[in-house]
This record gives C-alpha cells, structure tokens and sequence, in this order.
C-alpha cells in the first residue's frame, strides 16, 4: 500500500518538475543558441533579401521594354550629313566677311525632329574664333526626311584657314551629329575671285508656249554673292532630293550663261522650269525634283538648289 501511495505520487509529480527550471540553468546554455533564434532568422532575411532585388527588376524590365511603334519614347536620333549647300569646304574670305553657311542633313533615325531640335556651335576652344546663337528647327522633319539647316557666321579678322565646329542636337541637348564649315581668310589683296554664296526662291510662272498653256510652273530666282570683280559662267542644274550628287545639265535657252561683277555683291537671275506629271510619276521632263546652279568659271562648284512645285497645267 504504502508502495502505491509512493508511485502515484512520483507519477504526479513529473509534469511539475519538466517544467520548473533548473537553479543551475538557463534556456540559453540547454539550448544552442543557433538553434532557437534560427527559426526568426529563417522568416525574415529571406523576406527583406527578395523583396528588394524584385523591385530593382522589376524597374529595370520596364525600362527596358521595347516601346510601341507610334511611340517616340525609344526611338534612336540619328542623321546623315548629305552636302553643303553654300560655303563648300575651303570658300575664300575675306577678314570680317559675313555669310551664312547651309548644309543639308538627313534623318536617319527613328525619331522625327522636332521644332525643339536645335543646331549650335560645339563648346571648346576649337571654336573660340566663332560666335553664334543656337538655331531651332522651324519645321518637324519626319525620320527618312531631309532638310537644310543654316548658321550665320563673320569670318576671323586674322588671315588663315578656320574650321567651325557644329552639331546638331535633340530637344534635351544631346548631340548626334557633328558636321564643319571650313574657310581661308585672305586679305582683299590676296583673295582670288570667286562667287561664295547662292540663295535660291521660288515663285511660279504661267505663260502659253509652243500653243500649250503652262499655268503655276516653278520660277527659281538665284541670288549670286562674288567677292571681288570678275565674271561669272554659270549653268542650271537638276537633281533628286534623294541624291544630290548626281545633277544633270538642263540644255535650252536661258540656262546658262554669265554674270558680270565690278564690284564684290550680290547679282540675281531668274529661270522657268517645267516641272509637270511624265512617264515615271511626277517629274520635270529632266531627271529630278530640284532645281539649282552650277558656277562653272570661275569656281567650278556646285551651290546646292531648292525643291520645285509641280506646274497645275499642263
């Protein structure tokens, strides 16, 4: 009996003494310390670890996603230098002469230029000779499109030869295209006759020849700046906007001829073109849509020209 009483008693007793502590004890020693803290550790840095790099991909990804096709947000700025249209390369000046140089450029990205697209001077002392403003696009040119952009300059006072420095830029001033406008500064004395500059309008003109009526045909005038006295042959030329390296001579009354200068100016001379519907779409009966002048004495040089609109009649 006495023995019972004993072993029920120890019985009872177990469950108190699992859980009471040890005087000698803690929870730390009987149990590493890897071990209990391991599970906190295990359902938190994981957790912060991913989160953060998902976000960081995640932005990236989007970025980097190709843009729809009408969207301009990631298209590429791109252009082709395709001439100088006036001042080629190596014109004579004289000290302080003012002109206005022109080049013609292609777009050749995916971007279309916009009016906040801009051509400037390139910062460094490779231009401390120059001064000039920068010059916005007046008109949105669509990529494959071409277009004339122009820059007024005064050539140095110093005699020598100088290079101007340009670029063209997009609306957040980040240049794509680096081109030059390279001149010789002589003095009057030393300066060789030449025309430096041709500017061209157009108007139209309407008129019955051979019995058939011409209405709203192209008229080009050409405005020929000399630097001295001299005299000038020139020759009308035809060529494709596409390409302008490529001109043919247009034969018939009136387009050539010569110019006299007594003094260093501007002369002017106009030419009717017909420029009408042929055999290979729209045309003039020559190959090309554009008009200008080659200066045959003395530069032997092209000067650019100007597009032409299509005679109404015939």
């Amino acid at each position: 009996m006495n023995k019972l009483i004993c072993f029920i008693l120890l019985v009872g007793l177990l469950p108190l003494a699992a859980c009471a502590p040890d005087g000698n004890a803690t929870v730390s020693p009987d149990v590493p310390s890897a071990q209990v803290e391991q599970p906190a550790s295990t359902a938190i840095v994981p957790l912060s670890a991913s989160v953060a790099p998902a976000t960081t991909v995640a932005a990236e990804t989007s970025i980097a996603q190709p843009a729809p096709a009408t969207s301009d947000a990631q298209c590429t700025d791109a252009a082709t230098f395709v001439a100088d249209v006036t001042i080629p390369d190596g014109t004579i000046m004289t000290p302080g002469q003012a002109f206005t140089k022109t080049w013609r450029l292609q777009n050749s990205g995916t971007c279309a230029w916009t009016t906040f697209y801009m051509v400037g001077l390139e910062e460094g002392p490779a231009n401390a000779f120059w001064t000039d403003s920068l010059h916005l696009l007046t008109a949105r040119i669509e990529p494959g499109k071409f277009v004339d952009v122009s820059a007024s300059l005064t050539a140095p006072a110093i005699p020598g030869d100088y290079t101007a420095f340009y670029q063209l830029r997009n609306a957040a001033g980040v240049s794509f295209l680096n081109f030059t406008t390279v001149i010789k500064v002589q003095t009057q004395a030393a300066a060789v006759f030449g025309v430096t500059n041709i500017t061209y309008t157009v108007s139209t003109w309407s008129d019955t020849v051979n019995g058939a009526q011409y209405t709203n045909c192209p008229l080009i005038t050409a405005a020929i700046t000399a630097n001295g006295t001299g005299t000038v042959e020139y020759r009308w030329v035809a060529f494709s906007s596409q390409n302008p390296s490529a001109v043919t001579d247009i034969s018939g009354e009136g387009y050539s001829g010569s110019l006299t200068f007594d003094a260093a100016g501007v002369k002017t001379i106009s030419q009717r073109w017909t420029y009408r519907e042929s055999t290979g779409g729209k045309g003039m009966l020559f190959a090309g849509d554009s008009g200008g002048m080659y200066i045959e004495i003395p530069n032997h040089q092209s000067f650019g020209g100007v597009f032409l609109p299509v005679c109404t009649s015939p």
